[in-house]
């Protein structure tokens, strides 16, 4: 797995812990689910995003393409789209 995704994945399921313990559910990392549509989901990419990528430092990089973006802050270009699209106030996929 790759730093970025390594990165990712750890975020994402802090997420997970964070956000879904009281549930009594339990999550398991599987490489096609994390942008799965479902609402645990969701919620674990936003925590994720809002862990990962600065808004300063994003807004700094705005006016580059998505995936320019992405790279320079070790992040999927599926946070990048979520981070810009809570920025904003509406989502962007």
């Amino acid at each position: 797995m790759s730093y970025t995704m390594n990165r990712f994945v750890l975020a994402h399921e802090l997420g997970h812990a964070v956000l879904h313990n009281d549930n009594g559910s339990k999550f398991f990392i599987d490489e096609y689910t994390c942008f799965a549509p479902g609402k645990f989901e969701l919620e674990a990419n936003k925590f994720a995003a809002n862990l990962l990528i600065n808004e300063k430092n994003l807004k700094d990089l705005l006016g580059g393409d998505l995936s320019s973006i992405a790279s320079e802050l070790e992040v999927p270009v599926q946070l990048v789209k979520i981070k810009i699209g809570e920025i904003i106030g509406h989502t962007l996929w």
